[in-house]
């Protein structure tokens, strides 16, 4: 109930129902109408992007091959802060990931080679923690062309190679610039 009503609120705000203009949420949303409610959509994890997604993988886990889907993410590979609206709804930068691997993707701790699909796992994961969780282990098949470039930025922007900071990684590299 608390999360429709939230989501409601959300959706109402972006479309303008409560009439007030935020700076900080107007670079954010979309002009077009179409494409504002499938970001809308997108960011809740429901609809169009989610299905495309999986459907690029066979309605399962990109690594483990998982099949409920109910417990499988559709993860971007470039985070959504980072991405542009079209980005955003991209399938290509998305990887259906059950809920572990999601969460490591998501917090850098996990990688994949944008060639190969080998998984790359950040060194502050200990050998204990990767035999529990059961990695590494490669995506099923070898990216294609516009997923390499979303790994690829991952990769370089997300994916902790050596760090122990709590500070996300895309934040470190463009405020050190």
């Amino acid at each position: 109930y608390l999360i429709e009503d939230r989501q409601k609120a959300i959706c109402d705000r972006v479309r303008g129902g409560d009439g007030a203009d935020r700076p900080d949420d107007a670079e954010n949303i979309p002009r077009n109408r179409t494409i504002r409610e499938q970001v809308i959509e997108a960011r809740f994890g429901q609809g169009k992007y989610r299905d495309d997604v999986l459907a690029l993988w066979g309605n399962a886990c990109a690594v483990t091959g998982c099949s409920v889907t109910r417990v499988v993410v559709a993860s971007h590979a470039k985070p959504w802060a980072d991405s542009t609206d079209d980005e955003r709804l991209d399938p290509n930068n998305g990887l259906p990931l059950v809920a572990t691997l999601d969460k490591l993707f998501d917090a850098g701790l996990i990688g994949f080679d944008p060639v190969t699909g080998v998984m790359r796992v950040s060194s502050t994961v200990g050998a204990h923690d990767r035999m529990l969780l059961g990695i590494p282990a490669p995506l099923r098949r070898e990216p294609n062309a516009k997923q390499s470039a979303f790994l690829r930025y991952h990769l370089d922007y997300v994916f902790q190679r050596e760090t122990e900071s709590n500070e996300p990684p895309a934040r470190r590299y463009f405020e050190s610039r």
